[in-house]
């Protein structure tokens, strides 16, 4: 019997007062398997939700740009005229990450300018090698490197940045594994790999200068990203955040 995947809508409420940090509470949880996620739909689990509080204490709300998730938004607005209607500012702010990731100075190049590429080798080397993790993680408890390798996911935000930044981490405990050949001898096809982790060759230091600079270009944002998701925001910065993103975007007209 093939086991059916099943779709849950949660609504979780953010609470916040000015002595107390911010905290999330699971309001309804609803199986919405056997439902098509319409934006009535969802528009009508977010209004009883809301009911369960009071819909007048709430100031705002925000989504996506999906057309079902855009129009649940624009039917809670309409039904509770006093919410502020706002777009999801970490959906844009990943958005924008993936935009810096296309840039060509990430993407080609006639030598190491496949930095994302090169990223994604090395940890889906070692995701399916479990030998070269044991020993790579032996390292790091030596070197006492506390992060390990993370991979470029589809549903995270950032996460091109973060498995970046894992790299980067691991960086030395890479190397360490490629200049030791008795722990692990990596196979003969990645000999370009093992090159790009080798100490104090070209191909690593072209490497390590361009996952810096990716690093650099990325991390603000992913640090913007994981303050915005945290319980202690409140929704007045998340209002401003959005206001300044638009400001730097508008064309500036001349004095």
């Amino acid at each position: 019997m093939t086991e059916v995947p099943q779709n849950f809508l949660s609504q979780s409420i953010p609470f916040t007062s000015r002595h107390q940090e911010g905290q999330s509470f699971l309001i309804e949880g609803n199986n919405a398997t056997a439902e098509s996620a319409t934006g009535e739909y969802i528009s009508q689990a977010l209004l009883n939700a809301m009911k369960l509080v009071g819909q007048l204490r709430f100031s705002g709300i925000a989504s996506d740009s999906a057309g079902n998730t855009k129009l649940a938004r624009q039917l809670v607005c309409a039904a509770v005229p006093t919410i502020i209607p706002m777009a999801d500012v970490c959906h844009h702010l990943n958005l924008l990450c993936k935009d810096l990731s296309q840039l060509s100075m990430f993407t080609t190049g006639k030598f190491l300018k496949l930095v994302i590429k090169h990223i994604r080798a090395i940890v889906s080397f070692f995701r399916k090698s479990t030998h070269g993790t044991y020993q790579l993680s032996k390292i790091h408890e030596c070197l006492k490197i506390s992060r390990g390798l993370e991979g470029i996911g589809k549903t995270r935000f950032a996460t091109i940045c973060a498995s970046a930044i894992s790299v980067q981490w691991c960086l030395p405990a890479l190397r360490e594994l490629v200049d030791n050949p008795q722990k692990f001898k990596f196979p003969p096809k990645k000999a370009s790999m093992v090159d790009l982790l080798k100490k104090h060759s070209h191909a690593g230091t072209l490497f390590e200068l361009d996952l810096n600079h990716l690093v650099k270009v990325q991390s603000p944002i992913a640090k913007s990203i994981v303050c915005l998701e945290s319980s202690q925001s409140v929704f007045s910065l998340i209002y401003i955040f959005t206001y300044l993103l638009g400001s730097a975007s508008a064309p500036h007209e001349r004095a």
